[in-house]
Order: structure tokens, then sequence, then C-alpha cells
């Protein structure tokens, strides 16, 4: 198995990337990034995701 330390993940808009990024945080990564968009633009979000 892997251990990621530091990840990014574009398109975390509540789908798959989303997903994954919750997974990975449950598996011991130390930080997730995620690029998301929403109604008032695109916007970046690290650390744990809540």
């Amino acid at each position: 198995m892997y251990k990621f330390e530091n990840v990014l993940i574009n398109g975390a808009n509540g789908g798959l990337g989303s997903q994954f990024a919750e997974e990975l945080l449950k598996c011991g990564a130390s930080k997730v990034f995620v690029t998301y968009r929403s109604d008032t633009g695109a916007g970046v979000q690290s650390g744990k995701l809540a």
C-alpha cells in the first residue's frame, strides 16, 4: 500500500474527487489540497476537509 504525504486533487466539487480526498485523509495523508468551482468562482482548499 502507498502512503501519500501531500496530494493535489483538481475538481473536488462533490463527486469522485471529493470522495478520493476524504479517503486519503482517512488513510493517513498528511495534507490534501483540492481545487473546486463554486458560484463565486474557483478556489483552493488545503488541510483537513470538514
